[in-house]
């Protein structure tokens, strides 16, 4: 055999590699991977239903008393929230009357003008009023798709 002629191979000495691996191992290994797989998954009905269904019927009665206890203690922590907002608001109801009564007799002369509204009364802080109003015809932007140039301004 010369050098230029090209070695030839027997086909099976090339698929030698892969006739010594049995595709029956693959197919077992995939098949216990998988039976893995669903066991594990699977293990909280399978203890619930078949291995200690007491036990189950006892966490799922627990769980459901802490449940209502939490809704309970969110139901406490709620009301206790709007007494103590209503308490809040009916002393600053007092404030607020008192504060009436001063400016009548006008003993209020110090009085921040940024926290009355147009009418005199202090029911509004300044910064409420500020989003409120209407803006000023000169304060109005123009129209959004109005860039502010024409074709004109381009040659």
């Amino acid at each position: 055999m010369s050098a230029l002629q090209p070695k030839t191979h027997n086909p099976d000495e090339l698929l030698h590699g892969f006739t010594r691996t049995s595709t029956t191992s693959f197919i077992i290994l995939a098949i216990v991977i998988h039976a893995v797989i669903v066991t594990g998954t699977s293990y909280p009905y399978i203890r619930d239903s078949y291995i200690d269904p007491e036990g189950a019927a006892k966490r799922k009665e627990e769980a459901l008393k802490a449940e209502k206890a939490k809704l309970k203690a969110d139901r406490d922590a709620a009301v206790g929230r709007a007494e103590e907002a209503a308490a809040k608001e009916k002393a600053e109801a007092a404030k607020g009357e008192k504060g009436k009564d001063e400016s009548e007799t006008g003993t209020d002369k110090g009085a921040d003008d940024k926290t009355k509204t147009s009418n005199g009364n202090s029911d509004q802080p300044q910064v409420i009023k500020d989003i409120t109003e209407k803006a000023k015809p000169e304060e109005i932007p123009r129209n959004p798709d109005d860039i502010g140039i024409s074709i004109d301004d381009t040659n």
